[in-house]
């Protein structure tokens, strides 16, 4: 494998695919439930409050794929961050709050 940064700029690294933990026994149950719960609905709501539905699932997967992208992100920053901090060995560590985009909490 080349550079992993290489392979990410190419699009070979896509760590938002392939995300079904499919060893997980509640994630299995769960997704068993969903399927479930749709037929149920698909039953007994019109179709015009079927496909509401079907809008809201779209706009909720929507929304976790952006608080997915934004864990993600926070996430490599922390860790670039930590390594970082590793190689230059500082006596005093950057300020990570910033660097994540959030407020320093309140201690």
């Amino acid at each position: 494998m080349e550079s992993i940064i290489k392979e990410l700029f190419f699009g070979r690294v896509k760590p938002n695919e392939n995300l079904m933990p499919g060893d997980e026994p509640e994630f299995a149950a769960l997704m068993k439930q969903l399927d479930c719960d749709r037929e149920y609905f698909k039953g007994i709501l019109s179709e015009d409050d079927f496909s509401r539905l079907d809008g809201y699932d779209v706009s909720n997967d929507i929304i976790s794929d952006m608080l997915s992208a934004e864990a993600f992100t926070r996430g490599f920053r922390l860790a670039v961050t930590v390594i970082a901090e590793v190689y230059q060995n500082h006596d005093a560590p950057p300020d990570i709050w910033k660097l994540l985009g959030v407020d320093k909490p309140v201690t």
